[in-house]
């Protein structure tokens, strides 16, 4: 049994359909930011005010799946993040 398995089984979810991805239908004028394999965009229920969520381009059924793309990833947490602190009140 794969991690992947495991978290199938534990959430009882099955594997999502990429088309059924909310996030791949958010335009691209509405990201704040991107790179060659993720974006960032701002949550459409704020756990905060600003929460932000970054997301990879393709379907990924979870993160230990996504090894080849968290670089990019983590670099977009980091420019929000840069951005968040330089901005705020």
């Amino acid at each position: 049994m794969t991690v992947s398995d495991s978290v199938k089984m534990s959430d009882g979810c099955p594997p999502m359909n990429p088309s059924e991805s909310p996030f791949l239908t958010v335009s691209p004028d509405d990201w704040l930011c991107s790179n060659e394999l993720a974006f960032a965009i701002f949550d459409g229920f704020p756990v905060s005010p600003g929460h932000v969520l970054v997301t990879t381009r393709r379907i990924v059924e979870t993160w230990f799946d996504a090894s080849d793309v968290a670089k990019y990833v983590k670099c977009l947490v980091g420019k929000i993040y840069t951005f968040g602190s330089e901005n705020s009140e």
